[in-house]
């Protein structure tokens, strides 16, 4: 009998998120061919066609409810506890009534996959810090405490732990705790999450997607140069950078640095957006929108108005000449596929991941983000492209091989089995 494993959480309107899933599955396939794959994701439809791979919900399912509005929201809301509310009276008498078990109807699909797995994993992101909602924290730990509470073996699989700051990080830091100590197996992409190791559990690895095989070339931003401009692929932030600045002052400053760059070097400037439209939300481009109309020269400003998927965005990233990356994954495309990399980090696993390339030098702190320093590293950048990207280039098979110890660690959960 085939072994199976369940990747849950998947946050698959997240390109970064989206390559984290592409990555395990074809890693977990190349060495285990008859292993049983399946999903829980936040739009299970969409990742079935995506990934060609079973999915259902969440079991705690907040984007109904955040979508909702006027009363809906709270008949939504009402709805969606009241099948939280039966998946916990379920699993609470798994294991002592599983001749009489009744599965909630709400949570079928769901709790029959969870049912089926040997192994339930947490798929590599930032899931346990403060940084995101509490009912996202909450949901995600749910997952895993489920699946515990099953019998079923667990891992997080190559996470960021942390940070934690404002209102709710005693809780958040309490879930995240309870997590770590009934985790089988917990492996951490930097150094950084190693500070909440507390019961010596964690194993620093790295991050999954560096271990992904470049795409074919699906996209190229050379299709954007004129008049043989310089290429400066972008992401921005359009949610983080509130940790920091007002939105008036992110994209004045924005629009500052990447003025001096069109000014100074005579580029062309490529706004990548990383995430897609859903459901009349446009994600990053608003923002992206906004900081382009602060460029003064029209002309040497492009932005990707298109939905990409996660292979065609790192594939445009791959063929800019200079890539400045803020979202996480992003600055991972950059990083991987040899392009000199600025990174423009607001949080420290960014500035890890340039450390582990050997160029560090080219990351700024988004909390110490101002356009002298900015530029400082952009001229040395642009001035000596080869030598960062020799550097990258030289790095990256030992930055996979540390990506391919994530595999090894969940193969030997499952051959516990």
């Amino acid at each position: 009998m085939s072994k199976q494993v369940l990747i849950v959480q998947n946050y698959n309107i997240n390109k970064g998120d989206t390559s984290v899933v592409f990555a395990m599955r074809n890693s977990i396939k190349k060495m285990y061919p008859d292993l049983d794959i399946a999903l829980t994701s936040y739009s299970p439809d969409k990742a079935e066609k995506e990934y060609e791979l079973c999915s259902a919900e969440w079991l705690i399912d907040y984007s109904r409810i955040k979508r909702a509005q006027g009363l809906m929201k709270a008949i939504v809301a009402f709805k969606e506890l009241f099948c939280l509310f039966l998946s916990f009276i379920w699993v609470i008498g798994y294991k002592e009534n599983k001749s009489k078990r009744f599965i909630p109807k709400c949570k079928k699909k769901t709790i029959g996959l969870y049912e089926k797995a040997d192994v339930i994993v947490l798929p590599g992101g930032h899931f346990f810090t403060s940084l995101n909602r509490f009912p996202v924290v909450l949901s995600h730990y749910y997952a895993l405490w489920f699946a515990n509470k099953m019998g079923k073996k667990t891992m997080i699989y190559a996470q960021t732990i942390g940070p934690y700051n404002g209102k709710w990080a005693k809780v958040v830091k309490k879930l995240t705790d309870k997590a770590i100590r009934f985790c089988d197996v917990i492996s951490v992409r930097e150094e950084d999450s190693l500070k909440y190791n507390f019961n010596n559990k964690m194993v620093l690895t790295a991050e999954s997607v560096f271990a992904k095989e470049s795409p074919v070339l699906v996209k190229d931003a050379q299709e954007y140069k004129q008049d043989n401009k310089t290429i400066v692929g972008i992401t921005i932030h359009h949610i983080y950078f509130a940790q920091f600045f007002t939105r008036d002052e992110y994209v004045e400053l924005m629009g500052s640095v990447l003025n001096q760059i069109v000014e100074t070097h005579n580029c062309q400037i490529l706004f990548i957006p990383m995430e897609n439209y859903r459901s009349g939300n446009p994600g990053d481009r608003i923002m992206i929108k906004d900081i382009a109309n602060r460029i003064s020269k029209k002309d040497a400003v492009d932005i990707v108005d298109e939905d990409l998927t996660s292979s065609e965005t790192e594939s445009l990233i791959a063929t800019t000449d200079i890539f400045i990356g803020t979202k996480t994954h992003s600055i991972v495309y950059g990083l991987k596929n040899s392009i000199p990399t600025l990174s423009i980090a607001y949080q420290e696993k960014s500035n890890q991941f340039m450390k582990s390339f050997d160029v560090l030098e080219n990351s700024i702190d988004l909390e110490k983000f101002n356009v002298s320093d900015f530029m400082n590293i952009f001229n040395r950048l642009i001035d000596t492209p080869e030598k960062y990207a020799d550097k990258q280039r030289n790095a990256l098979s030992k930055i996979v091989a540390k990506a391919n110890e994530n595999n090894t660690l969940l193969y030997n959960l499952i051959d516990k089995q």
